[in-house]
């Protein structure tokens, strides 16, 4: 799905301006939103000075921290410890996530991503546009392109260093978007991100501005999270090795790999390792065992990389820019 955003009041009153872009693989059953917030009115996330008046409402930063004087991005599961709410949701889809589980009746305000080119200037939206179209035929600006990120909900043309950009695009087309983009920065440069922290392979320099794209899964495209009504929860906490053998759903929100032993179907539950992996890749990762049960009563055992960023093996030389690993 294209993200969305929202703003949540908590049981416990407080307020969460955050993200969306899993609806479409989270169980049906629960009946809540899974959010990554951005934004939280807590006085507790004032240590980076970063705050925001959206809506009326004063809401501290908490996608960011200060870290020995260095500002640092705190991942999902950063984000959900921190936070502490306790929200209506199961304990199981939670835990493995990083998300909070918002029913529908928290959700006090809602934002769709913005139609290209809205919340760019001309002159970067021409720019981004002309990149794509260079590096990949089947683009269609108007029909793939979508803005996101805080354009969406508090623009702020002062404050945007970057640019979010979703890209509707298929399993295919997503891995020949990968491919291109990383080719792009091997070969210049002035297309490599000044960190290579956080999705590197789906970041590009575009004259002075940081591009970070998000590809999403169309809704006639199959995937193993899809249709799901409830995730069982088989064993926690064992290492495996394996190595992958398909990576077309390793680009989009929660990336997921078909890999060469049971379970088939390893998936990383970060949406920063969007592209992190590419196939015959051997990993050895900490998994959770989850028999996903089907709208048709049909089933599936897949395994989920519970916080990559602690549980994935080497995850550090992901993110580290090598030419010749691209």
């Amino acid at each position: 799905m294209v993200p969305e955003y929202c703003i949540a009041v908590a049981p416990n009153g407080k307020v969460i301006l955050g993200f969306n872009e899993w609806s479409d693989l989270w169980p049906r059953r629960h009946r809540t939103v899974p959010v990554k917030a951005l934004y939280a009115s807590s006085a507790h996330f004032n240590d980076t000075s970063r705050v925001k008046i959206i809506e009326g409402r004063r809401l501290f930063e908490v996608k960011t921290r200060l870290k020995d004087s260095t500002l640092e991005a705190r991942t999902e599961f950063d984000i959900f410890h921190a936070l502490g709410l306790q929200l209506d949701s199961v304990s199981v889809v939670e835990g493995q996530t990083g998300l909070l589980a918002i029913p529908y009746s928290r959700i006090y305000r809602k934002w769709q991503a913005l139609a290209w080119p809205a919340g760019l200037s001309r002159l970067a939206a021409e720019d981004i546009a002309r990149l794509m179209q260079d590096l990949v035929g089947w683009i269609s600006p108007a029909r793939d392109l979508y803005t996101i990120g805080s354009r969406v909900y508090a623009w702020n043309e002062q404050e945007q260093m970057d640019i979010d950009v979703a890209l509707l695009c298929s399993p295919s087309e997503s891995l020949d978007f990968r491919s291109k983009l990383a080719l792009l920065r091997s070969r210049d440069p002035r297309f490599r991100p000044s960190s290579p922290y956080f999705s590197f392979p789906m970041k590009v320099c575009v004259g002075r501005q940081e591009v970070d794209f998000f590809p999403c899964l169309p809704a006639d495209e199959a995937h193993p999270l899809k249709d799901v009504m409830e995730w069982e929860l088989l064993g926690s906490g064992d290492r495996r090795f394996f190595r992958i053998c398909d990576a077309s759903l390793g680009q989009y929100a929660w990336p997921a790999y078909r890999v060469d032993t049971w379970p088939f179907y390893v998936v990383l539950m970060s949406n920063g390792f969007r592209g992190a992996l590419a196939p015959f890749d051997e990993i050895s990762a900490i998994v959770d065992r989850i028999r996903l049960e089907y709208r048709d009563k049909s089933s599936l055992v897949v395994d989920m990389v519970t916080n990559p960023w602690l549980n994935l093996s080497a995850n550090r030389e992901l993110f580290d820019y090598n030419p010749a690993g691209l």
